[in-house]
């Protein structure tokens, strides 16, 4: 049976930080704005980049991203990104993976991301889980399932694409496997390092 599956999901809360002065983005030292931005990723890692940018300037007050402003957190992300300070999959930010606690992160009803925000590695790990728990079932009952842990009421053309996706994951790191029109765990392992070699490789 693969390991670290026993994991019990935790809260997810967005993450907040000390709001510091409102000035201008033009004004912010470019050594704040890169170290509001590793902060972000360390302790609210892995977040899709939209969300970590409206929290680093939100630090300051502003509330609203324009493409100038956008370019350039995605440059101060790229910069991090050559320094090995933070990962980049897909349009996910990472910390490195010896600073990562790689966590299900369910919602409460306070808090809810949209689908897109939620790692398609996270969401594959809650799919293992399920699995693990609940033994054989049709892909369908496993989306069901794994939507209902999020706590998404309705499985529209977004949630399926992302399960589509989930599924390839799992099926490219040969951690499932299909019999009679039922999914199933495949092989003994250690899920979160076959999950995160995607994403480490």
């Amino acid at each position: 049976m693969f390991h670290q599956l026993r994991q019990e999901p935790s809260t997810y809360t967005e993450p907040s930080f000390d709001t510091k002065r409102d000035i201008p983005y033009d004004e912010i030292p470019n050594e704040e704005i890169g170290a509001a931005l590793k902060q972000v990723v360390h302790e609210a890692g892995p977040i899709d980049k939209d969300t970590a940018f409206r929290i680093v300037v939100s630090q300051w007050g502003i509330s609203r991203i324009g493409k100038r402003i956008n370019r350039s957190l995605a440059s101060h992300a790229g910069a991090l990104q050559r320094k090995g300070e933070i990962v980049r999959s897909g349009s996910f930010l990472w910390p490195p993976e010896r600073d990562l606690e790689f966590s299900i992160r369910i919602h409460d009803g306070d808090t809810t991301r949209d689908i897109d925000a939620v790692p398609t590695e996270e969401l594959a790990k809650a799919a293992m889980l399920v699995l693990a728990e609940g033994g054989r079932m049709t892909r369908k009952d496993l989306e069901l399932e794994v939507s209902r842990l999020y706590g998404y009421q309705r499985r529209g053309k977004k949630i399926q694409a992302k399960f589509n996706a989930v599924i390839d994951l799992l099926s490219d790191i040969d951690a499932i496997e299909k019999k009679n029109d039922r999914l199933d765990i495949k092989r003994d392992g250690d899920v979160d390092q076959l999950i995160l070699s995607t994403v480490y490789s």
